[in-house]
């Protein structure tokens, strides 16, 4: 994995497919290492480059797992309600109100 991080930190590019699927492998490499702050930052950045329907979604929800893992219930939210808000067809945004439900009934 340390190999992995290594070249992924030093990727950049540009276009909206590979640059953040670049940004979303690099926050998946922290999250395994337990870097779960760096993880978030990278989701979420990787969610904001692609700007799209598809991986933008993807992403944010990948972030908001960890907010939830990490026990920050309200980051979470956060997340959850701005993916349903900005993409409601996508599965994620399908699916949002269920994860909202969950940590605001509690």
């Amino acid at each position: 994995m340390d190999v992995a991080l290594k070249y992924l930190e030093k990727f950049s590019g540009k276009d909206q497919m590979v640059a953040p699927s670049a940004l979303g492998a690099l926050g998946h490499c922290y999250a395994t290492a337990g870097q779960y702050n760096k993880a978030i930052s990278a989701f979420e950045k990787a969610a904001k480059k692609a700007d799209n329907g598809l991986l933008s979604p993807y992403y944010y929800m990948q972030a908001g797992l960890i907010y939830e893992a990490i026990d920050k219930p309200a980051q979470a939210v956060k997340i959850y309600k701005l993916i349903k808000a900005q993409y409601p067809e996508s599965n994620e945004g399908i699916e949002a109100d269920k994860f909202i439900a969950r940590l605001t009934s509690k």
